[in-house]
């Protein structure tokens, strides 16, 4: 996995609602029906197969508490933006590791 660390600005204008939602560590649409944008979060990447940015796994972090979902779906997003800054061979902010569960 390729990891970036280019100046970070959310694609959320610049991207349809199902590429932007690929882009997002957590998609809360339901089912195969069309996507909805106000239903993912945390967007990490620029474009569908990009590569993560750096910052934007920054951003999200900080987002994690201010994000008004289910429990569970923080969990979620938190298991996997830690495994993200692991991968990175960076280590995962504290509020990341908390709402994993560590």
């Amino acid at each position: 996995m390729a990891f970036t660390n280019v100046p970070w600005t959310s694609p959320e204008t610049e991207l349809d609602a199902n590429d932007y939602c690929s882009v997002c560590l957590l998609d809360l649409n339901e089912g195969g029906g069309s996507k909805v944008k106000g239903k993912c979060y945390l967007p990490i990447k620029s474009t569908p197969g990009g590569d993560m940015n750096l910052n934007a796994m920054a951003s999200a972090a900080a987002y994690l508490g201010k994000m008004k979902v289910a429990p569970e779906a923080r969990r979620k997003a938190a298991k996997k933006l830690r495994s993200l800054y692991r991968q990175a061979d960076r280590e995962p902010p504290a509020m990341v590791k908390r709402y994993a569960g560590e």
